[in-house]
């Protein structure tokens, strides 16, 4: 994985309003400003994603890049809990959900984003422009 400074890197779908959505709650209900960001379809997480031997191949779900690990679809959401502020980061009660209960429900909201959510952009403000990646 090339994350030099080994920081926690959110990968999002750039294209779909509930991500973009998420992505905007992240950066306004964060603790301490850690997380960076990069859409799936940019050059450098397809690289990434690529030359990592855990990623599953045609991944087009939310991942999270910590520890050197990745981490998809549910595990990637209740890992991103301890960056955000009380009351948010009290959603890693989720994290007793074992994947094979939650992956099926996130599945079935993927699916169905493009029916709940219009496609919007990231706005980021010039503070935030460092924190996203490739």
């Amino acid at each position: 994985m090339n994350n030099k400074n080994n920081e926690p890197i959110l990968l999002y779908d750039g294209e779909c309003g509930l991500c973009s959505f998420a992505v905007q709650f992240i950066l306004r209900y964060e603790k301490d400003k850690r997380l960076k960001f990069a859409t799936l379809q940019s050059d450098w997480a397809k690289g990434i994603l690529q030359n990592s031997a855990d990623a599953p191949p045609n991944l087009d779900s939310v991942v999270l890049l910590q520890n050197n690990s990745i981490y998809i679809k549910s595990r990637a959401l209740t890992r991103l809990t301890p960056y955000l502020k009380f009351p948010f980061n009290l959603l890693a009660i989720f994290k007793i959900i074992p994947p094979f209960v939650a992956d099926p429900l996130y599945d079935w909201v993927a699916r169905n984003r493009q029916r709940f959510f219009k496609p919007r952009c990231v706005i980021i403000s010039k503070e935030q422009e460092g924190r996203f990646v490739g």
